[in-house]
């Protein structure tokens, strides 16, 4: 009998990043170079920008290309995001009834078309805070294409699959409350193309297409969230080399394209390695087919007869690049160093940020998957005479697998700026004995997600979240390997 224990030292390995306080991606960010999107139509990648800051609802309108009048839309003095250098935002609503009689609301649009359109990938960007004490059925944005290109109305109509030479559209919008009133909400597309998927539950219809289904990818309906979405078109348009993006407050939370693995489940990819892979997207067969419009949809046919519902949007801007959250403006971009390394198995943070006003918070925010984020950790701005602070965290609760840190920085007036992202390897490696072993294994620290496989790479064994031990009475005898998340240990069994 040996005790086996899989150690791989971090120790003097120190990863240092300089960056300025934003969120990273791969695109740039237009909206970095504008704090408060101010002036930020003047970008020459940006196509529209709405900030909601008319005086009337007159002058609202001139910037839009349609919409469905004042019984639906109103500028909301009420609410704003957090860090917007303006006053209001624009509320969309609807008044639920019998459809057709006075005083019944179900659908709330603005629609904005852009002449000539876009043949290759666009980006749109919005902020938005949704009313949780109704239903949603379909509220949000959609970024299409019609042919003839429409200048007043998004032609396209339900339950019908494109041809590829008359429409399409990408959809961004949550996916429950529905049929009752939540709180939090999954966010997903809601897409139309050529090759879109039907449902068994609606033989000969098609309705649209989700590609997250992730639970994980939620909001809070209460509180202003930033979205992004990208849409790639097809070039040359026999091609499938589509694609689509989405960000939630900055975090990329999706990509689908050639290639991706998944699964359909009726009209639903649910995006999973070793699924079969997407072929990607041929949104068009006709080159005449091109972005042209996109536009707000606010949709409820849930709600109870007399109930108001709405939805806010502020700080809107459709782009050829990628946009990225608001850079606050009363909040200036910091000088900002970090490093992270492995100190006896504890994962330790260091960041270094030139001095500004002095009223600045910076929380350690950790992840398992970039996506979901946890607070660890919140320091106060720490005057300093030469203009620059350091801080540091040690973390004691480093995860057993791989991890993302990123440093939140909250200012004047609840502004908030992210760092960029920063991957950490396990500080901590997984332990467990006897080896070999007859019975059980045991683990001296409780592990999540233990996966026992044949050489062949065949599950035989698994074990539920936080188990110390796990029974392996009826394995044969021979080399098993232990996987737990991206790490893989051997094990003897020998009865």
């Amino acid at each position: 009998m040996f005790y086996w224990k899989k150690y791989v030292s971090f120790n003097h390995i120190v990863l240092w990043i300089g960056v300025f306080l934003k969120v990273n991606t791969c695109y740039g960010q237009i909206a970095a170079k504008f704090p408060g999107d101010n002036n930020i139509a003047s970008d020459p990648a940006v196509l529209f920008t709405e900030m909601c800051e008319q005086s009337d609802l007159n002058s609202f309108f001139s910037n839009w290309s349609s919409n469905s009048g004042v019984k639906s839309i109103a500028l909301d003095p009420s609410t704003y995001p957090p860090g917007s250098p303006g006053h209001q935002s624009v509320r969309l609503f609807t008044t639920a009834g019998v459809l057709g009689q006075p005083g019944t609301v179900q659908t709330a649009i603005l629609y904005k078309f852009f002449p000539g359109g876009v043949n290759d990938s666009i980006f749109a960007r919005w902020y938005v805070k949704y009313n949780s004490s109704g239903t949603l059925h379909h509220s949000g944005p959609r970024l299409g294409g019609n042919n003839p290109p429409n200048a007043v109305n998004p032609n396209s109509p339900a339950g019908v699959r494109p041809s590829g030479s008359d429409f399409f559209y990408l959809g961004a919008e949550t996916t429950q409350g529905k049929t009752r009133p939540v709180n939090q909400s999954t966010f997903d597309y809601y897409n139309y193309w050529m090759h879109m998927r039907g449902t068994t539950f609606f033989p000969g219809l098609y309705y649209g297409n989700s590609f997250v289904n992730d639970p994980a990818v939620s909001i809070d309906l209460n509180t202003w969230n930033c979205i992004e979405v990208r849409l790639k078109l097809n070039n040359p348009v026999s091609s499938f080399n589509g694609e689509i993006t989405m960000w939630i407050n900055g975090a990329k939370v999706s990509e689908i394209k050639t290639g991706t693995e998944g699964i359909w489940t009726e009209d639903n990819f649910i995006p999973q390695s070793g699924g079969t892979t997407f072929e990607g997207f041929q949104w068009r067969n006709d080159p005449n087919l091109k972005f042209n419009y996109f536009n707000l949809t606010h949709f409820v046919d849930h709600d109870q007869p007399g109930q108001v519902n709405s939805v806010n949007y502020d700080h809107i801007v459709v782009a050829r690049k990628y946009i990225g959250p608001m850079q606050a403006a009363n909040l200036p971009i910091i000088s900002f160093t970090a490093a992270v390394r492995c100190d006896d198995q504890k994962t330790v943070l260091r960041w270094q940020a030139s001095s500004s006003s002095g009223d600045n918070e910076f929380s350690v925010e950790r992840s398992n998957d970039a996506k979901v984020w946890q607070t660890v950790h919140v320091s106060r701005e720490i005057y300093a005479v030469a203009k620059v602070a350091e801080y540091l965290f040690v973390d004691p609760t480093s995860p057993l697998g791989r991890s993302y840190y990123r440093i939140k920085q909250t200012g004047p007036n609840a502004a908030v700026n992210y760092s960029k992202i920063i991957s950490c390897l396990p500080c901590r490696t997984l332990s467990y004995y006897p080896n070999p072993a007859k019975d059980f294994i045991i683990f001296p620290v409780q592990a999540e997600s233990i996966i026992i496989s044949d050489l062949m790479g065949r599950e035989v064994c698994s074990s539920p979240s936080d188990t110390k031990r796990i029974d392996i009475r009826n394995l044969k005898n021979g080399i098993y390997l232990i996987q737990h998340g991206s790490e893989v240990y051997k094990l003897l069994v020998s009865h």
